[in-house]
């Protein structure tokens, strides 16, 4: 189930398993936030970075921006600075702008460069200022959950996928084996991958 697989021969089964798994993973999203906080089942926000998050994760499972580590450390540390921003700067163009640059630097300092975490920021700045409490309950509730749920999901659908093996290309992989995962998230921020 990766990038390879939706050029190869067995082609239509590949893409009927990445959709499946797309419908679980965000109907997954969409419903169990719901029932854990005591919502009315599927009142829980989509954010459309995390359909970004789950393509990335199902098509590109070697690389380095769709491990799981990756889009846990990333969602988390994009949406704190979206959050933080406007509190900072009351422009929503500069918030905005300024937040992405800091959210894209933490990415690559931390070695969890993924593309949609940027979208996060985005979507949290433009929450505008707000009291801690909801800020933290948007992280936490929202986010956090959404983003565990989405990893677990993946790693199921991926574990059921024939000659896929979930385990070491989920959490431990590179895309080329003789390299260092640091090494390619320094190839992939300066533009060279």
């Amino acid at each position: 189930m990766s990038i390879e697989c939706i050029h190869d021969a067995k082609r239509n089964f590949c893409l009927y398993w990445i959709a499946a798994a797309l419908f679980i993973g965000i109907a997954a999203i969409g419903f169990v936030p719901s029932l854990v906080l005591g919502k009315h089942p599927g009142t829980a926000p989509l954010l459309a970075p995390m359909g970004a998050s789950a393509l990335l994760m199902l098509t590109m499972p070697k690389s380095s921006l769709a491990r799981p580590r990756t889009v846990l450390i990333a969602n988390a540390v994009a949406t704190a600075i979206g959050l933080l921003t406007p509190h900072l700067i009351s422009s929503m163009v500069f918030a905005s702008a300024m937040a992405m640059a800091i959210a894209v630097t933490a990415m690559g300092m931390l070695r969890t460069v993924h593309p949609p975490s940027a979208g996060l920021t985005l979507f949290a700045v433009s929450r505008g200022t707000q009291p801690l409490s909801q800020s933290l309950d948007f992280l936490t509730s929202e986010v956090m959950l959404a983003t565990v749920l989405l990893v677990v999901s993946v790693f199921i659908v991926a574990s059921g996928t024939p000659g896929h093996s979930a385990s070491s290309t989920l959490w431990h992989s590179t895309l080329d084996p003789g390299v260092r995962r640091d090494d390619e998230q320094e190839r992939i921020f300066r533009g060279s991958l």
